[in-house]
């Protein structure tokens, strides 16, 4: 079993030298082959059988190699749980107040339609909900750290869907169908100065 050594002594020297932060020199290697070796002549010395003494050198050598070289992949993985833990709880968050949103909207809808009628403009208030949907979602991906630059495409939905609502609630109240779809246009205006501010201004 004795001969055994050097090849357990490399598993483990791979199993905690793999990053580059723990690189292993021809003379450590030697070194713990060496101690691990002379660990296997005192438990055979200690009345251990082959197989014992040889388990006993391999967890030794194991303890040398973790001391000398602890595991920076294990670090990483604890670093990147407690980030995702961190981050559950605002998307838990983000989930409930979405719910909470559309149910609320469901309500309002056939509340609000019930009491006043108006069914042909109530249904606007779906389209007030995405906007606030989006709004929470810009908000909740700004505090995990993005930019409003990366955001810029919910920022034109909550636009495009303000305009959408400005419509129709104009062009019922006014009856001008054939002039409120003007509104797009200046819509297309607003979303090119848009563009221009998030290539030259916002980064």
């Amino acid at each position: 079993m004795k001969e055994q050594i050097p090849q357990a002594v490399e598993r483990i020297l791979k199993k905690y030298c793999s990053e580059p932060e723990n690189p292993i020199t021809e003379e450590t290697r030697a070194d713990i082959v060496q101690k691990t070796s002379a660990e296997f002549d005192e438990n055979i010395k200690n009345g251990r059988t082959d197989i014992e003494a040889y388990r006993e050198a391999v967890r030794y050598a194991e303890r040398t190699v973790s001391d000398l070289f602890p595991k920076p992949q294990q670090t990483d993985k604890n670093k990147h749980a407690n980030k995702e833990g961190k981050k559950k709880p605002f998307s838990a968050l983000e989930s409930l107040i979405e719910a909470v949103l559309w149910l609320s909207t469901v309500a309002a809808y056939f509340i609000i339609s019930m009491v006043f009628g108006h069914w042909h403009l109530t249904w606007l208030i779906f389209l007030s909900s995405s906007i606030g949907s989006i709004i929470i979602t810009v908000l909740f991906e700004l505090n995990r750290g993005k930019t409003i630059a990366e955001e810029w495409d919910n920022l034109h939905g909550i636009i495009w869907l303000a305009l959408i609502i400005f419509y129709f609630l104009i062009s019922f109240a006014t009856g001008a169908w054939h002039l409120t779809w003007i509104i797009f246009i200046i819509g297309s205006a607003a979303s090119v100065i848009l563009d221009y501010l998030k290539k030259n201004v916002i980064k």
